[in-house]
């Protein structure tokens, strides 16, 4: 202590039990974010938390003694053994024929986005059978028709919106798209059938807000609905503004039983591009349990504030 002199002393011991005691509390309050949207919007952010926590814990520990190490550092394990799954659980095999995979782009661009020759570039380049452009407008429309993509345009934005879900198909592939609307703001679902398999996409809002938390939920509850009724190979697919660790995306997979991506191919954060290492993983794609994951990448962002996701699926061996 008398390294630091006992005011200094004083201090960083006050500022070390604040943040780690205010750690602890958000991450007990993370495993509530359905009685309260701040509660919830505190569980997207178990990674900073870990972090902060553990070494807060290890710090405090070292300087100052055991006793408040040892809950900061347990507090710290609870949100590592919450991510861990993502990272030890295994996907099932996929069956041996290659012709059954099907691969899937989604790419919040970020309306405001002038990038849109190198979103178009990387997307075209991942060779995807699907591509969902989220937040796409009557620019991002115009710009696909002019960029010689090798995909047609088989659903795009009500141009009476500011923005919506473009979705973009090989040729030759048999796609059926139905918009369905849950509001009648900007919350729509896209229903698109490829084959015997049918994938929904959806972007709600952003939870920033106790207003836009519920609009969030509201979609996402009508996507489980929709979800949880289709009889055969389902696929989900958006920006759902939530992290595996909200209740929103909880909810989604346990009552619709689906199976996310990400489970053994770790965190891939998505948002925000320009902060990776505070960056979350939002953007999502999910599937029935006929189905399993064979790859799973980010590509660059290129202007947007979201990474693109590209994830090949197959059904199960």
């Amino acid at each position: 202590m008398n390294l630091f002199g006992r005011g200094l002393g004083i201090a960083f011991a006050i500022i070390l039990l604040t943040v780690g005691a205010l750690g602890t509390v958000a991450t007990l309050m993370g495993f509530f974010g359905s009685t309260w949207w701040l509660f919830d919007l505190i569980a997207n952010f178990r990674v900073l938390l870990m972090l902060t926590l553990l070494i807060v814990g290890v710090i405090y520990g070292m300087v100052f003694g055991r006793a408040g190490a040892v809950v900061f550092f347990a507090a710290g394990l609870i949100n590592l053994l919450v991510i861990l799954p993502l990272y030890l659980g295994n996907q099932p095999d996929p069956t041996t024929t290659t012709g059954d995979d099907i691969t899937i782009s989604i790419h919040n661009v970020t309306a405001s986005n002038q990038n849109r020759a190198d979103v178009y570039g990387h997307l075209a380049g991942t060779g995807a059978d699907l591509v969902f452009v989220f937040e796409s407008s009557v620019d991002w429309e115009r710009a696909a028709r002019l960029a010689d993509l090798p995909y047609d345009i088989v659903a795009v934005p009500d141009p009476e919106r500011r923005f919506g879900t473009m979705v973009l198909a090989q040729p030759g592939l048999d796609v059926e798209v139905e918009q369905i609307f849950v509001s009648n703001d900007l919350d729509t679902i896209a229903r698109v059938t490829i084959g015997d398999v049918v994938v929904l996409a959806a972007h709600p809002r952003s939870p920033t807000n106790s207003d836009g938390s519920n609009k969030r939920d509201d979609l996402l509850a009508a996507l489980t609905d929709l979800a949880a009724t289709e009889r055969g190979a389902t696929i989900v697919v958006g920006d759902l503004n939530a992290t595996p660790w909200s209740h929103a995306v909880r909810s989604l997979q346990d009552e619709a039983e689906l199976r996310n991506s990400l489970q053994g191919y770790g965190l891939q954060p998505t948002w925000h591009a320009d902060w990776r290492l505070f960056a979350i993983p939002i953007d999502h794609a999910l599937m029935s349990h006929d189905l399993t994951t064979v790859s799973r990448s980010t590509g660059p962002a290129n202007g947007s504030d979201h990474l693109p996701v590209t994830v090949t699926i197959s059904p199960v061996g």
